[in-house]
C-alpha cells in the first residue's frame, strides 16, 4: 500500500466513515495474504457479527479468532495501524447501536498481548492499540453511569483521562502526519471530555451527599468544564449531546438548591418479571412444583423450602365463584442475591409465583431505610432511588464490568473500592476476570432462574415452553414514610404527612415516573416530570397515592396501616402479572400460525394436493386436526380466564374489584384481550377450517373416484361376461362339441371379460379424464396466472 492510500485511510479512519475506510481497507487485506472471505467479512463486521449476534457465543469466537488473524496478518505487512484505527470506528458505530458492550469489549480485549509487549510494537502501533482501548475506558464510564455510581463514574472517567493523556504522550513523535494528527486530536478531545465528565460527577456526588472531609469541584465549576468540552472544534456531535445533557442536569440540581427535596426513609420496591408457561394443564404443573419442588435447584442453588401449598395472599382473593374456582397456586421461595447500587449492599428476596391462571411472574422484594452496614444514613436520595429502580431494565450497566456483580448472599467485599468523588481513585483495571461469579444484571439471574425452572419441569415429565423476553418486567415502589429536605439539607428533615405533598418535591420523578430506556445523563432524575403517570383513585385506603405508568407503579400513604395497603400490592401484582399469561397465548397462537402455513407453503394449491400419497393425505389432515383442537382448547380457555379475571368473583369486595378495574384499564394488553381470541383466534381457527376442508375433500373425491372406478370396472367385466351369450350361439350354430371346444370357449370368454375390465380401467385413470382432473388444471392456471 503506497504512502498516499495509507494516508487517504486513515482521513476516512478519522471522519469514521466506515464505508470508505472499507473499500480501501478490504483489497489491502488481500494483498496481505488475508483470505478474501476473511477481508470481506472484516469488512463487514457491522453488519451484525458483533453487536446483533450476541446471543450466538460460537459466533463471537469464531468472530473474535477472525480479528485475530487478520490483525496478525496486517501487522506481517504494516497494516496494523489502520487495521486497529477500523476495528475503533466499527466498535464505535457497534456502541451507538447496542447498548451491551460485551461483543465490544471481546473484541478489544482480543488485543491484550499486544498490549501488555509494547517491547514487540512498532511506534505506531502502541499509539493505535492506545487509542482502542481508550474506547474500553469510555464504555466504562457509560456503565457506571447507567447503574447510578457516581463514585464509579468518576473513577473510571479520571481513568480514561490519564489513559488519553498517554496516547497523547505515545502519538506526539509519529512521523506520519495523517496518523499523529488523528491520534492526538482524538487523545486531546476525549481527555478534555472525560476530564469534565469525572467533574462533574464529582460535583453532584458532592452536591447530593457534601462530605466535609473533601473539597469537591462545585456544580458551576463542572457546568463551565462541560462547556468547555463541548465547544472543542473536534468533538463528535453525539458526544456533544451528551455533554449538553450533564449539563443541563447539573444546572437542575443548582437551581434547585432552594426548593424541598425528596428522601425516602421506609419503604419496598418490588421488581416484577412475569413469564408464560405454556402447558397442557397449570393445574398440573402447580401440583408437580409442589411435589418435588423443594428438591430443586435453581441458578446453581437448592431452594431453602418447600414450595408453599397455597399461594401467599391475604383474603380479598376468596371470592364466591359457582365454579369454586380461585386465585391460587404456589409460591418458590430462593435464596437472598444481594448488589451493590450507589455504594450500598441491598438485599434482594425472590420469589416464584405460578399460578393457575396462567399470570406467572418471579419477583424480587428490596427492603428501604434499613441500616446500612457502613452505619450512614439511612434514608434513600433521589440518585439511590433512581438507580434502584433501574435494576431490571435491560439497559441497565454490566456489573461484572465494574467488578460488583449480583449474587447470591452475602456478598464478597470489593477488591478495590472507587475513587472518592473529591479525590478521583487510580486508573480503572480493565482486565476481564477469568472466570466471572455471580450475573452481568438482574435480568441474566431471571432467565437462569426460568430456564432452570423449565428444566426441572420436564424431569418430572412436566413439558412447557416458556414465553419470556428481557422487556417483561414492572416496578412497584412502596413508600411507607418520607421527608422533605429544605435545600437538600439532611439536617432540616422534615417528616411528610400526606402523600399529595410528593409529586411536588424536588426528585420525585425517580419515585412517580416511568423507568427510561437507559440514563441519559449524569443525575437524569433531575430532569425528569413527575406528573407521567396516570393517578388511579383507591377506597382501599385513606391518603394513598397510587400513580400507575407503562411499567412503573408508586404506591404512597404515610397513614393508612400496612395490611390496607398490602391488599393495594397484591391487587397491583396481579395486575402487572397478566403480561406472561399474553405472552403465553401470543406465543402459541404464532405456533400455529407457522405450523398451518407450513402445509400451505409445502401443498400450495389443489394440483400438489393431487400428487400426495393416500397415507400422506391421512397424516395431513391427522395433524390438522389436532392442532385446531388444541388451537379451539385454548381459545376457549383463554376466553374461560379472562371471563374469570374480569367476573366480581375473582375478589371478595367491590372496592377491591372496582381498583382492579381501574388498573386494567389502564393495561394495553388488558384493552386488547378481544383481539387473541375474537381476533387472531377466531380467524386462525377459520384458516385450519378452511385447510382441513380442502384436505378432507380431496381425501372424499379420491374416495368416490376409486369406488366409481371400481363399479365402472366391474360393470365392464359384466358385460364382457355377457359375451358367453354369443359363445352359446356359435356353439348351437356351427355344432361346436367336446370338452376341446368348450374350454377354447370358456377361455375366449374369460380373456375378452379382462380385457374389456383393463380397458375400462385405463381409460378412467387417464391424465386429464380423472375425477376432478379439470378443476385441478383449472386452479393451476389460475395460480400461474
Amino acid at each position: 500500500m503506497d504512502q498516499a492510500s495509507r494516508e487517504e485511510l486513515i482521513t476516512h479512519i478519522a471522519a469514521g466513515d466506515i464505508r470508505r475506510a472499507g473499500r480501501l481497507l478490504i483489497p489491502e487485506l488481500i494483498a496481505a495474504d488475508v483470505r478474501r472471505h476473511e477481508a470481506h467479512r472484516f469488512g463487514e463486521l457491522i453488519e451484525g457479527v458483533w453487536w446483533s449476534q450476541l446471543a450466538d457465543a460460537e459466533k463471537m469466537d469464531h468472530t473474535v479468532a477472525m480479528v485475530q488473524r487478520v490483525m496478525h496478518q496486517s501487522r506481517r505487512h504494516g497494516l496494523l495501524p489502520e487495521v486497529l484505527g477500523y476495528i475503533r470506528i466499527v466498535c464505535e458505530e457497534a456502541w451507538e447501536l447496542s447498548w451491551d458492550h460485551r461483543p465490544i469489549t471481546r473484541v478489544i480485549d482480543s488485543t491484550r498481548p499486544m498490549w501488555e509487549a509494547p517491547q514487540d510494537c512498532t511506534p505506531e502501533e502502541r499509539a493505535a492499540l492506545g487509542a482502542l482501548w481508550l474506547l474500553h475506558h469510555e464504555l466504562k464510564t457509560e456503565t457506571a453511569n447507567s447503574v447510578g455510581s457516581l463514585a464509579h463514574l468518576v473513577s473510571a472517567a479520571e481513568a480514561g483521562r490519564c489513559h488519553a493523556a498517554r496516547v497523547k504522550e505515545l502519538s506526539d513523535d509519529l512521523d506520519r502526519l495523517a496518523l499523529r494528527s488523528w491520534l492526538v486530536d482524538l487523545a486531546e478531545e476525549t481527555g478534555n471530555r472525560l476530564g469534565a465528565l469525572a467533574t462533574a460527577a464529582a460535583a453532584a456526588a458532592a452536591s447530593l451527599r457534601p462530605d466535609s472531609g473533601s473539597l469537591p469541584p462545585s456544580l458551576g465549576e463542572a457546568v463551565g468544564a462541560l462547556e468547555v468540552a463541548e465547544r472543542d472544534e473536534r468533538i463528535a456531535p453525539e458526544a456533544a449531546s451528551e455533554l449538553r445533557s450533564h449539563r443541563a442536569a447539573l444546572r437542575r440540581l443548582q437551581e434547585a438548591a432552594d426548593q424541598d427535596w425528596l428522601r425516602v426513609d421506609e419503604g419496598t420496591i418490588t421488581h416484577v418479571f412475569p413469564f408464560g408457561l405454556r402447558t397442557d394443564s397449570h393445574t398440573e404443573l402447580i401440583e408437580a412444583v409442589k411435589s418435588h419442588g423443594s428438591r430443586w435447584s435453581l441458578a446453581g442453588r437448592p431452594l431453602d423450602n418447600a414450595p408453599s401449598s397455597l399461594l401467599l395472599i391475604d383474603d380479598i382473593w376468596r371470592g364466591e365463584d359457582t365454579l369454586n374456582r380461585r386465585y391460587e397456586g404456589t409460591q418458590i421461595d430462593l435464596p437472598e442475591v444481594a448488589v451493590r447500587v450507589c455504594g450500598r449492599e441491598y438485599t434482594l428476596e425472590p420469589s416464584i409465583v405460578l399460578s393457575q391462571i396462567g399470570n406467572h411472574h418471579l419477583r424480587f422484594a428490596i427492603s428501604l431505610g434499613e441500616e446500612p452496614a457502613d452505619g450512614g444514613d439511612t434514608g434513600l436520595l433521589p440518585q439511590e432511588m433512581a438507580a434502584l429502580r433501574l435494576l431490571s431494565t435491560p439497559e441497565y450497566g454490566d456489573l461484572q464490568e465494574l467488578r460488583q456483580p449480583l449474587d447470591f448472599a452475602p456478598l464478597p467485599q470489593p477488591s478495590a473500592e472507587p475513587g472518592s468523588p473529591g479525590r478521583p481513585g487510580a486508573p480503572a483495571d480493565l482486565t476481564p476476570p477469568a472466570d466471572p461469579a455471580g450475573w452481568p444484571r438482574l435480568g441474566a439471574f431471571v432467565a437462569r432462574c426460568l430456564q432452570d425452572l423449565t428444566e426441572n419441569l420436564a424431569a418430572v415429565g412436566i413439558e412447557s415452553t416458556l414465553s419470556y423476553r428481557a422487556g417483561m418486567f414492572h416496578v412497584i415502589t412502596q413508600i411507607r414514610r418520607a421527608s422533605a429536605l429544605p435545600g437538600g439539607d439532611p439536617d432540616r428533615a422534615r417528616p411528610l404527612t400526606a402523600s399529595s405533598e410528593l409529586p411536588q418535591l424536588f426528585g420525585a420523578s425517580a419515585v412517580c415516573g416511568p423507568l427510561a430506556s437507559g440514563v441519559g445523563s449524569i443525575a437524569d432524575w433531575a430532569l425528569g416530570s413527575p406528573r407521567l403517570g396516570t393517578v388511579v383513585p383507591t377506597a382501599i385506603a385513606t391518603d394513598t397515592l397510587l400513580m400507575v405508568n407503562i411499567n412503573h407503579t408508586l404506591i404512597a400513604s404515610f397513614t393508612a396501616p400496612s395490611f390496607m395497603i398490602a391488599s393495594v400490592l397484591e391487587v397491583v401484582d396481579f395486575s402487572v402479572s397478566l403480561e406472561g399469561m399474553f405472552a403465553a397465548w401470543q406465543d402459541e397462537l404464532t405456533r400455529l400460525q407457522e405450523e398451518i402455513q407450513a402445509h400451505r407453503e409445502h401443498y400450495p394449491n389443489v394440483a400438489s394436493m393431487e400428487q400426495a400419497e393416500h397415507h400422506e393425505v391421512d397424516r395431513v389432515i391427522g395433524e390438522l386436526e389436532q392442532s385446531h383442537v388444541l388451537l379451539r382448547r385454548y381459545v376457549s380457555g383463554a376466553r374461560t380466564s379472562l371471563l374469570f379475571i374480569d367476573s366480581p368473583a375473582l375478589v371478595a369486595s367491590p372496592v377491591i374489584r372496582q381498583t382492579l378495574n381501574d388498573l386494567l384499564a389502564l393495561n394495553p394488553l388488558w384493552s386488547r384481550r378481544a383481539e387473541y381470541t375474537d381476533g387472531a383466534g377466531d380467524a386462525l381457527s377459520e384458516r385450519y377450517e378452511e385447510t382441513i376442508g380442502a384436505w378432507v375433500k380431496r381425501r372424499q373425491d379420491r374416495k368416490e373416484a376409486r369406488n366409481r372406478v371400481m363399479v365402472e370396472t366391474l360393470l365392464a367385466v359384466v358385460a364382457g361376461i355377457g359375451i358367453s351369450g354369443i359363445a352359446s350361439l356359435m356353439q348351437e350354430g356351427f355344432g361346436m362339441t367336446g370338452w376341446w371346444n368348450t374350454l377354447w370357449l370358456v377361455l375366449a370368454v374369460v380373456f375378452l371379460a379382462a380385457l374389456i375390465g383393463v380397458l375400462a380401467y385405463r381409460w378412467t385413470h387417464t391424465p386429464g379424464r380423472r375425477l376432478g382432473s379439470r378443476a385441478a388444471r383449472r386452479e393451476a392456471e389460475r395460480e400461474r396466472r
